[in-house]
Order: C-alpha cells, then sequence, then structure tokens
C-alpha cells in the first residue's frame, strides 16, 4: 500500500516529500511538514503532479525523485529516463526573445563573433516531459532540429538553414555554428528563426559577443577566481576604502544569473582559504543596476584573490585604481 498522506489539496500550493536517499523511493507527501531520517530525506516541491498523486488519479509508484542540477534542488518525475523526440509534421514556430532558465532550448547570436550557439537545457527538458533523468534518447530519424533563419518576422524571406542533428545536441548539451557567411549581408538584429517543435518551448537571445566563462564549458566548479586578463561580464577592483563592481550584462544575458538569488564574493589574501572579507549582490539589483560600490571595513590584503561563486558569469579583478 502507497505510504501518502490525503488531505485537503486546496489548502496550499507546497508538498513536502520524503523519500529514501538510496532508492529515491518516495514514501510520504503531505501539505504539512513532515521529517526525514537515518535512510530519509525530505525536501519541499509546487510540483502539481503532488495533487494529482494525492487524489489517487495517478500511482506514486509511478514517480521518483532526481536532483535538478539548475536550480541545486531536489523534484518529483515520472520514473521514466527515455526521451522520445518527434515534430508535428508541417508545423512550425518562431523562436521569440526570452530567458535561458525558463525554456528547453535555448539559442544564442553573438553578433560580433558571427557565431550561433545553441543550448539543450536538460533539467528544463526533464521537466516539461515529466522525466526523472534523461539517460535515453529515440525518435524518428526525420526529427531534424532545424533553424530556419528569415528577414525579421517574414518566414516566406529564407535567409539561411542550419542543421541541428537534436540527438547529438542531446548528448553534448550545446552546440555551435559558424554564421559569418550570414552576417556579410544580413543584419543580425533584423533577422527571426523559426523552428518545428520538438521541444515544447524554446528562447532567443541576441548578444554583442561570447565572453568564455564557465556555461561555455564543461566547468562544474560552482567557486572560481576572478580572472585577471581577457574580457569578463562582471569587473571588480579596489577604488579608496571600497570595492567596485560594474557589469556589462545586457537585458539578453540575464539567463546568466541563473541559479541562485545572489553573485557572491569572497576577498582573499593570496590563497581561497585566507577570507578576509566578503559580500553579495542581489541578482534582482543586478538587472536594475550595472555598478555597485561595497564600503570595506576589513584590512585590504597584500595579494588580493577575488573568488566568486557562479557557474555562468566570468569575472575580471583590474586591481586598485584611483577615485
Amino acid at each position: 500500500m502507497d505510504n501518502v498522506s490525503t488531505i485537503n489539496l486546496h489548502q496550499d500550493k507546497e508538498w513536502w516529500i520524503k523519500f529514501h536517499t538510496d532508492s529515491k523511493r518516495i514514501l510520504v507527501i503531505s501539505l504539512n511538514e513532515v521529517l526525514g531520517g537515518p535512510d530519509a530525506k525530505v525536501f519541499k516541491t509546487s510540483n502539481k503532479v503532488c495533487a494529482d498523486i494525492l487524489a489517487k488519479k495517478v500511482s506514486v509508484k509511478k514517480f521518483g525523485v532526481y536532483w535538478d542540477e539548475e536550480t541545486n534542488e531536489y523534484d518529483i518525475a515520472v520514473r521514466s529516463t527515455e526521451l522520445n523526440i518527434d515534430y508535428r509534421e508541417g508545423k512550425f514556430i518562431e523562436v521569440e526573445r526570452g530567458q535561458h532558465t525558463s525554456t528547453d532550448l535555448h539559442v544564442i547570436v553573438y553578433k560580433e563573433d558571427a557565431q550561433l550557439d545553441v543550448i539543450a537545457n536538460h533539467s528544463n527538458i526533464k521537466k516539461s516531459m515529466g522525466l526523472s533523468d534523461i539517460s535515453a534518447i529515440k525518435g524518428n530519424k526525420d526529427a531534424r532540429l532545424n533553424l530556419y533563419i528569415t528577414k525579421k518576422t517574414d518566414p516566406d524571406y529564407l535567409i539561411s538553414v542550419i542543421e541541428i542533428d537534436p540527438f547529438t545536441l542531446l548528448s553534448v548539451k550545446r552546440i555551435s555554428v559558424d554564421i559569418s557567411k550570414i552576417t556579410k549581408v544580413h543584419d543580425l538584429n533584423n533577422i527571426s528563426i523559426f523552428t518545428r517543435p520538438i521541444f515544447k518551448n524554446y528562447s532567443l537571445s541576441i548578444e554583442d559577443k561570447c565572453i568564455t566563462g564557465l556555461y561555455n564549458t564543461n566547468n562544474k566548479k560552482t567557486i572560481q577566481q576572478a580572472s585577471q586578463t581577457g574580457e569578463a561580464h562582471v569587473y571588480v577592483y579596489k577604488q579608496g576604502t571600497d570595492v567596485v563592481v560594474e557589469h556589462l550584462l545586457s537585458k539578453d544575458q540575464h539567463y546568466l544569473l541563473y541559479g541562485s538569488k545572489n553573485l557572491e564574493f569572497m576577498i582573499c589574501d593570496g590563497e581561497i582559504d585566507n577570507i578576509v572579507g566578503g559580500f553579495r549582490i542581489a541578482n534582482n539589483d543586478m538587472l536594475r543596476s550595472n555598478k555597485f560600490v561595497i564600503p570595506f571595513e576589513y584590512d585590504w590584503p597584500r595579494t588580493p584573490k577575488v573568488y566568486y561563486k557562479s557557474k555562468s558569469i566570468k569575472i575580471k579583478y583590474l586591481g586598485e585604481r584611483n577615485a
């Protein structure tokens, strides 16, 4: 018998889930707080499938718990791990401007680099497809993820077709394409992109240049040292008794702030173990302003190193500057 609490489903929109640590088997779903145990963990979710489970519309045995790498939280999904990709014949949709965090597939156009990146967001795909993981992929061999570049809002004016193999994309998660032939004769600010609806939702951002940071690599470390060379999204420098933070994030780059509420910094004397101070800037504030002046009351280190917590942002330390 399923050990699931049955209570009034209209009290709340968040549920407590208790699950077995090793098997990920769901032990309890409740609108009231539940406690973990030696072999069990507890988390909260707003996933609406919990209401169907409690109402006995679906069996809890069909669901399991998985770790969401994007949000760093647990969630619930169907135990299936096989993704079936297909599309509706003859139907095309426009890839519209939007945020990377909320869509299955994101397209970035870098104007200065004449580069187009296609990114598959496994976490969002698992949610939208109702999967606990993606360990196998199947689909019709004709399920091609072609991107049709057209004149802005004019699907009949075809500029170019970019062919993307969805099986490869789902395996490597990010594919870069050279679009220099397009940029020689067309303004990238005046293009639209259409595709077949293989996935549930898509988004597009158009940026000036590609800054290679964690998001562009396979590096999954969260704590990073600020660079002292090259270009960056965010610049940090000391000015008198203040630390100044300036960023160049455009509206289309706000997706880089996904995964946390704050951008956190640590000021260290040489190594990361020698922390002398730190501060954080709320991501919402980063969206409203591009410069922050933060007073500090500790002794500035002789060999300052700036470390920060982010999987996506590249930060550069500029040293000390006069006012």
